[in-house]
């Protein structure tokens, strides 16, 4: 006996293969700023979740710019139009807790940007060819 699919499995096997793609671009996506907590020396010594697992609350409290991101229904800053904006540009170029080189996590956030956007984009086509 041959099973035949209903729905066209290839199709679907497509699909689920490129939203796991998109699943994966989101979770290299550690913060809400761009910073990358994955090695950040606060996650041990301080005991920091980061602002994603604490619902924008990390080591050192509320995080502003973690807070306006969900509030918007961002993942990361660089799904907002208004990037760079005066909160995340502050946090970025602070001269001393800032990021070296100023604005490296807005940079980050604008290739996770470009990575969901192009992902997005093979999606598109690849259901449109199904």
């Amino acid at each position: 006996m041959t099973y035949s699919c209903p729905v066209g499995c290839d199709t679907l096997g497509k699909n689920i293969k490129e939203v796991y793609s998109m699943e994966k671009i989101l979770s290299k996506v550690d913060s809400r700023c761009g910073l990358h907590c994955t090695g950040c020396e606060y996650k041990e010594s301080c005991g920091c979740g980061g602002c994603i697992e604490t619902d924008g609350h990390p080591f050192h409290g509320e995080c502003p710019v973690a807070v306006c991101c969900q509030s918007k229904g961002f993942t990361h800053c660089g799904e907002c139009p208004d990037i760079p904006c005066e909160l995340l540009t502050g946090y970025s170029c602070d001269p001393d807790h800032g990021d070296n080189p100023h604005g490296a996590r807005i940079e980050q956030c604008k290739r996770w940007k470009n990575e969901q956007k192009e992902q997005q984009k093979n999606i598109t086509m690849n259901t449109s060819k199904g």
